[in-house]
């Protein structure tokens, strides 16, 4: 994270982040620990649970935090989980966590989400037009970007296919950030977007780090 600093990086947008224990160190602590002072965050975890796992860091002198938003997402019908229950021991709730930050005279608002790895695809649209249903209930932003684990489960054609789908969703002013078919996850999948509307992209690259089964997307952004 001491390099991504470096290299101009202002926020980062976590998942799958957990509660810390006696027994093993904090992840969060790690982080903040290698990026040293000037730096905030907000996370969306549930205590002693594997729910949720959202996290931002950010640089707190270039971007002024007006609102943090914690929305929990549908879950997946009974229906599915009594199909599904005897190869899933737990079903693992998902959400959104959103923060409004104020830069230059500008409102940019983050969604940092994880969709469900299950359900099909028709579970993960229902996601995300519950996301989109309550960001417009707010239409005073200037500039968004929309960003995590969509799990567009599948190789290349596939994957494209539900893309298209996430678009039509958040509607025609959202651009990929990364439209390449670089995989972010094992077995040649990609399952990490970033999404941005209003905001132009000088560069974004997959990177191939450490510390995780997924590959990082990093964007340059002109706000």
């Amino acid at each position: 994270m001491q390099e991504l600093s470096a290299s101009g990086v202002m926020v980062f947008c976590l998942q799958e982040m957990r509660e810390s224990n006696k027994k093993e160190p904090s992840v969060l602590g790690a982080c903040l620990k290698a990026l040293g002072e000037g730096w905030e965050h907000e996370t969306f975890l549930e205590p002693h649970s594997i729910n949720f796992g959202l996290c931002f860091i950010w640089r707190a002198d270039v971007l002024k935090v007006k609102k943090l938003e914690k929305l929990v997402l549908p879950k997946i019908p009974k229906f599915n989980i009594r199909v599904i229950a005897k190869k899933i021991k737990k079903i693992i709730d998902r959400g959104a966590l959103i923060g409004t930050f104020e830069m230059n005279g500008k409102l940019i608002r983050i969604s940092n989400i994880h969709l469900d790895c299950h359900g099909q695809f028709a579970q993960r649209e229902r996601q995300l037009k519950a996301l989109v249903d309550y960001l417009k209930s707010n239409s005073s932003i200037d500039k968004e970007i929309i960003c995590g684990d969509f799990n567009t489960i599948g190789m290349e054609a596939l994957s494209k296919k539900q893309e298209k789908k996430i678009l039509d969703i958040l509607g025609p002013n959202f651009i990929n950030a990364h439209p390449r078919s670089t995989p972010t996850f094992h077995l040649l999948q990609r399952l990490d977007y970033i999404f941005v509307k209003n905001i132009k992209v000088k560069k974004a690259e997959v990177l191939k780090l450490k510390g995780s089964d997924h590959r990082p997307i990093i964007a340059s952004l002109e706000i």
